[in-house]
This record gives structure tokens, C-alpha cells and sequence, in this order.
């Protein structure tokens, strides 16, 4: 008897201690920051007003209104910020052993990004328009998206740059270049623009 009671105290014991050392819950992986007017999210079927401080999940939409201005603070290092009129998508948020993982889609407006590359950890971050890939580690630029075309304004560091086209629901490659620090280019359905 005194056996099995010492034997459940211990089991207990380690059941606890597993919990909290592996089921304790994570950081958010992304969090919202409203820094001027209205922002909304869209996350299933309907727009809803955005709270500054939310946690933003995967397959998430963010919208800012004019004279709006919003920040998304991936992983707690790395931050993209929506001027007025933007309109982002978060598709793929992943922190795995030493490797964060962001993918985000802007269909409409202007964005500034800033990759920060830590020791010991890297950052895959891939940014997609109607027209442009732009794939980054430890960066800092801006995007801007308007119905006819994409332009990027490197600040610090390079991104690998790729503009296609759809044809079929199929994306097809038409250009591709390593775009680097204070370099700005211009790409439309046709070509990247040095």
C-alpha cells in the first residue's frame, strides 16, 4: 500500500512536470499593433474591427483604412508595417528548432519590412504580390502594390526578387534578380525594372 501511494505522489509528480516543461503555452507568433486610425481583420467570412495587441493568426487578412497605420511583430523580432490603404495576408507563420518561418501575401497599398537576422536563428520570409516574389533574410525594405504594378526600395541587406505572370492558374516565371542595398526597382507584368 505505502508502495503504490509513493508510486502515484512520483507519478503525479512527473506528469506535472511534463506539462509545464512541453504543453505550456507559446508566445503568440504574431501580435497587431495599431499605431493610428481603423484597422480590420478578416479571418473567416466577415471583416471585423482589429484590437491593438491582438494575436494574429495564420490565414489571417489585414486591412488599414485611410489615414491608418498598423505593424504586425512576427516571433518578436521581425515586423511589418501597413501604411494607409494596404492589405495584407498572413498565409504561413512557423517556428521551428532555430527557424521562423513567415509568408505573407500584399494584394493592395504599402508595406515597410524589417527582417532581423539573430544569432543562432534565421528567418525564411517570402512576400508575394499579384506579380512578384520577394524573398528575404536580415533586410529591411518597402513594398508598394497598386493595381498596375509592384515597386521595392532596399534599405539594408538583398532580397531575391521573382516576377510572373499567371496564365492557367499556373504562376510562371518572367524574370528574376537579387535586388540589393539602396536599389529600387519597378516591376510590372512584363519585367523587373532596374
Amino acid at each position: 500500500m505505502k508502495k503504490t501511494v509513493i508510486f502515484l505522489i512520483i507519478l503525479i509528480i512527473i506528469a506535472l512536470a511534463a506539462y509545464f516543461l512541453f504543453l505550456k503555452p507559446e508566445k503568440p507568433v504574431a501580435v497587431l499593433n495599431i499605431e493610428q486610425g481603423e484597422v480590420q481583420i478578416k479571418t473567416a467570412d466577415s471583416w471585423i474591427k482589429a484590437q491593438d495587441g491582438m494575436e494574429i493568426q495564420k490565414n489571417t487578412l489585414i486591412k488599414t483604412s485611410q489615414k491608418s497605420k498598423a505593424s504586425v511583430i512576427f516571433f518578436t523580432n521581425n515586423i511589418i508595417r501597413l501604411d494607409e490603404n494596404t492589405e495584407i495576408s498572413i498565409n504561413e507563420l512557423i517556428s521551428k528548432n532555430n527557424l521562423d518561418k513567415i509568408s505573407v501575401t500584399q494584394n493592395l497599398g504599402q508595406t515597410w519590412t524589417k527582417i532581423i537576422k539573430l544569432s543562432g536563428r534565421e528567418t525564411d520570409y517570402e512576400i508575394e504580390t499579384p506579380t512578384t516574389i520577394a524573398s528575404v533574410r536580415g533586410t529591411t525594405f518597402s513594398l508598394k502594390v497598386t493595381d498596375e504594378l509592384s515597386s521595392l526600395h532596399i534599405l539594408q541587406g538583398s532580397v531575391n526578387l521573382t516576377s510572373y505572370k499567371v496564365q492557367n492558374e499556373e504562376k510562371i516565371i518572367i524574370d528574376s534578380k537579387e535586388v540589393k542595398k539602396t536599389e529600387k526597382v519597378i516591376i510590372d507584368e512584363k519585367f523587373i525594372d532596374k
